[in-house]
């Protein structure tokens, strides 16, 4: 809530008591007739322990994740799927690099893959003859049929066989992990949205050649976005996580809640920077928000609604009570000093009471030590975030 300041009007041909004498004069005049007491209106003063006042920051939206997207290898596009402003999806092909280099070695490497494997099997048909050879020439040489030379000769043969199983194997994995190589290569060249988002900005076009690292396009994730507000120091503690706030956003009332506090004060505004969260179609990234914080301040005083108030001398303020004396009332002088103004009303202190009688309105017509008849009497307490009196 923004408050304007009560201005001091004042004339370099007017002294103080020149304004007295005319403010008397100019309420003689407007006096009723002699034997005629004035009526006015009045409010009863109640005291308060504290008042609330509101504070608005400003700050931007921006989005929770926003990407520069590039390639990680360098090539030809081939292929652009996407427009700027479309929405797309989690994993979607958005750009394609020219695969065809890529595409031939994978043949090439399959190829590899597949002589290995048909390597591995004849080796494990080898291996499984030399191991039946040797069990039947070991059966034979149990009963003196075949000399010790031939049985290790076939075991040197098992355990040759063994190895190139091995080595058979080893290719075999070598050959598919080329092609694993290769299909990652591959698979660098389509570049997928990482989440659901808009499309903010496309900087290639179909055969243009980019490198490794530049950014081919900008995704923003639209429909999550953070208000970031820069929070004076003293109020911070009025921030709490489990709470919601609200922000205004292009005159649309918002509700969001606190995510995080930043740990460092910004060095340029002093502030500390706060972020929330807001959950509302229809918001653009880099609008301006304001949220709306409350506190109360424990300091006594009375509500008092701004007609009551008048200039005074030197800069100070008065309001006029009505003090009883006999069948009528006595207009009497108050000094007050504003400590908080709102729209309509202001919280002061000073030389007044509880239960005091104070001219709510037309102050301008009566004078101190005049005497007044109250018509109607009412109590003040004002709401300093709304302005309205209860």
């Amino acid at each position: 809530m923004t408050f304007r300041p009560i201005r001091h009007i004042s004339s370099p041909h007017c002294s103080p008591s020149r304004i007295s004498i005319v403010s008397f004069v100019l309420a003689i005049i407007a006096a009723p007739a002699f034997g005629d007491v004035l009526p006015i209106s009045t409010i009863e003063l109640r005291q308060e322990s504290s008042y609330q006042i509101e504070r608005v920051y400003g700050g931007q939206l921006r989005p929770r994740r926003m990407s520069n997207m590039g390639f990680e290898v360098g090539g030809v596009i081939q292929q652009v799927n996407i427009e700027e402003g479309q929405r797309v999806t989690q994993g979607q092909s958005l750009i394609i690099l020219d695969q065809s280099a890529l595409l031939a070695r994978i043949e090439g490497a399959e190829a590899e893959a597949a002589s290995a494997e048909a390597t591995l099997k004849v080796q494990q048909l080898q291996l499984e003859l030399s191991r039946s050879t040797l069990a039947r020439n070991q059966q034979l040489a149990s009963r003196n049929h075949v000399s010790e030379q031939l049985l290790d000769e076939l075991s040197h043969q098992l355990r040759i066989n063994e190895a190139q199983l091995q080595v058979a194997k080893t290719g075999l994995a070598a050959a598919l992990t080329r092609i694993n190589q290769i299909q990652t290569s591959l698979n660098k060249t389509v570049l997928r949205a990482p989440y659901e988002g808009i499309i903010q900005g496309r900087f290639v076009n179909e055969g243009s050649i980019i490198g490794p690292g530049d950014a081919a396009l900008l995704l923003i994730e639209q429909d999550q976005l953070e208000a970031v507000i820069g929070v004076p120091e003293s109020m911070v503690h009025l921030l709490e996580q489990s709470n919601d706030y609200e922000f205004t956003v292009n005159n649309r009332h918002i509700t969001g809640h606190l995510k995080s506090l930043l740990p460092q004060v910004d060095s340029a505004t002093g502030t500390v920077t706060a972020i929330f969260d807001l959950h509302s179609p229809n918001l653009f990234a880099g609008s301006l928000a304001e949220v709306r914080l409350n506190t109360t301040i424990f300091e006594p005083g009375f509500w008092i609604p701004l007609t009551a108030i008048t200039e005074s001398q030197r800069g100070l303020w008065s309001v006029f009570s009505a003090e009883s004396s006999g069948d009528f009332y006595t207009v009497q002088p108050r000094l007050v000093e504003i400590i908080y103004q709102g729209k309509d009303s202001v919280y002061v202190r000073g030389s007044i009471e509880e239960g005091d009688l104070i001219i709510n309105s037309g102050t301008d017509r009566v004078v101190p030590g005049q005497q007044v008849s109250v018509i109607s009497q009412s109590s003040h307490r004002a709401n300093p975030l709304s302005d309205t009196v209860e």
